[in-house]
């Protein structure tokens, strides 16, 4: 009985948290290791708990680096041991990922295809003169070019009212499968 208390004597847990440099965020899945080889790893909150011998050193062990070792007897606290890991990895900026409503992918297509949908076939047409010019507004007329040569440009025509055709439909198609998803369709039929 006595060898048996004797033996628990000998052993204690340390625990603490580990942090990266800054001391702000905690560090997940650091090894926590042992002299004597019990081993662990810490939770999502950078928190381990270790069971050693007070003749036991402790170390850290992160992505193939480690620090130094620590002898559990020059431990003032160990319920909480808390250490700092140097890590050297670029933070990312947080990411929100939001799945857009159909409305906000149908305004998005119509202004990346604004040119297609506001496509109209060319005809002649006229234009004045502008009132700066101190002439009588409506008293000078002459013809728009660029449209007169669209009318003569049949496969430029052809080919916008084919992407026309194609982005309309692509529209409405999106909207059937928002609207009518495979589970409504089920409960439908």
């Amino acid at each position: 009985m006595m060898g048996i208390i004797f033996s628990h004597a000998q052993r204690t847990t340390i625990s603490g948290t580990v942090y990266d440099n800054t001391a702000k965020r905690p560090l997940e899945a650091v090894a926590v290791l042992s002299t004597s080889g019990n081993a662990t790893l810490t939770d999502s909150l950078g928190r381990y708990s270790l069971v050693v011998k007070q003749s036991d050193s402790i170390w850290f062990s992160l992505i193939g680096k480690t620090t130094m070792k620590y002898v559990v007897d020059t431990i003032s606290n160990p319920f909480a041991f808390d250490v700092m890991i140097h890590v050297y990895a670029a933070q990312l900026p947080e990411v929100t990922v939001r799945n857009k409503s159909y409305r906000l992918d149908s305004i998005q297509n119509r202004i990346d295809n604004a040119k297609a949908f506001n496509f109209k076939k060319p005809g002649l047409s006229f234009v004045s003169a502008s009132p700066s010019f101190n002439t009588t507004p409506g008293v000078t007329v002459g013809i728009d070019l660029v449209e007169l040569i669209n009318m003569f440009n049949f496969k430029r025509t052809r080919q916008m009212l084919a992407l026309q055709k194609r982005v309309r439909q692509q529209e409405k198609d999106k909207y059937i499968d928002y609207r009518f998803k495979k589970i409504l369709v089920i409960k439908l039929t």
